[in-house]
Formats: structure tokens, C-alpha cells, sequence
């Protein structure tokens, strides 16, 4: 498994950052899951394959991972 930069937490409490159990999903994950929104309501015409949720999921990822480069120039 690959290790991939999570954006740190995506709704730290104030002051709490430092404790993981104050932090909830990470930004990574957010980021995911809005994708994956979008993917499903545009259609989603390409989760023909044989595992769509594969698929949704890892393009999803994907997204977010971009999103994480990007954020980090």
C-alpha cells in the first residue's frame, strides 16, 4: 500500500489539532467524497465495469489526491 499525503484533518477542533481523536476524516477523504458526489450525479455513465464501486472509488481517490498537488504549490 502506497502512503499518500492525507491533508491533515479536514475539520480539526480549535486548539485540538494535535490529538487524532479530535480530528474526524481526514481532508483527503473529504475530498474524496465530494468527488465521488459529483461522479454520481453527473451520471456516472463510465461504472459500467465490472466493479463500479471499485472504479467510483478509485477515481474518487484520484481526484483528491489531485486536488492535494495542487493545493500544495
Amino acid at each position: 500500500m502506497s502512503t499518500h499525503d492525507n491533508g491533515g484533518p479536514a475539520f480539526p477542533v480549535p486548539g485540538l489539532q494535535h490529538d487524532e481523536s479530535f480530528n474526524g476524516m481526514t481532508l483527503r477523504d473529504y475530498f474524496a467524497a465530494m468527488a465521488m458526489q459529483g461522479i454520481l450525479a453527473s451520471g456516472a455513465r463510465h461504472l459500467t465495469a465490472a466493479d463500479p464501486a471499485k472504479v467510483l472509488s478509485s477515481s474518487a481517490y484520484r481526484a483528491a489526491d489531485a486536488m492535494l498537488q495542487e493545493r500544495a504549490k
